[in-house]
């Protein structure tokens, strides 16, 4: 089964989400997010050991746009930035946009049809124009 979208994002850890939640403040919602695991959060999905937590302050690693003025520490442990993450996707409405369980397997651009053909292992193959990989997309992005 083939589906057209107009930009793929690739990862749904801090940059993905950061880029799907700006592809929404800019208005564009013909786009997907391609996430392999079956949750939002990338290396804080992932890496659920006891004491993982982050080594960047959290008043830096969190959203402009989101700001968390509710961090139990400075260094924040693994459970809170995965929730933090979870959060900031559920207000900005970008789960729907989501595809948990789907890994990239291929991407190629063809330049014939002038777009990216995308092999998952999900059962959907969206074939977008654009492929960001963690980019916020720059004004004027032409289709």
């Amino acid at each position: 089964m083939s589906q057209h979208v107009r930009i793929a994002v690739i990862g749904a850890g801090f940059g993905g989400l950061g880029t799907a939640i700006r592809l929404k403040q800019e208005g564009i919602d013909d786009f997907v997010v391609l996430e392999r695991a079956d949750a939002v959060g990338g290396t804080w999905q992932i890496n659920d050991y006891p004491g993982a937590q982050c080594d960047v302050p959290s008043l830096i690693y969190s959203y402009s746009f989101a700001p968390n003025p509710d961090w139990s520490r400075l260094y924040p442990l693994q459970s809170e930035l995965k929730d933090y993450m979870h959060r900031c996707a559920v207000e900005h409405d970008v789960l729907p946009h989501v595809r948990f369980r789907t890994e990239v397997t291929d991407a190629s651009w063809d330049d014939h049809a002038q777009l990216w053909r995308i092999a998952t292992s999900g059962a959907r193959h969206p074939r977008p124009r654009h492929v960001r990989r963690h980019r916020v997309p720059l004004p004027g992005l032409e289709p």
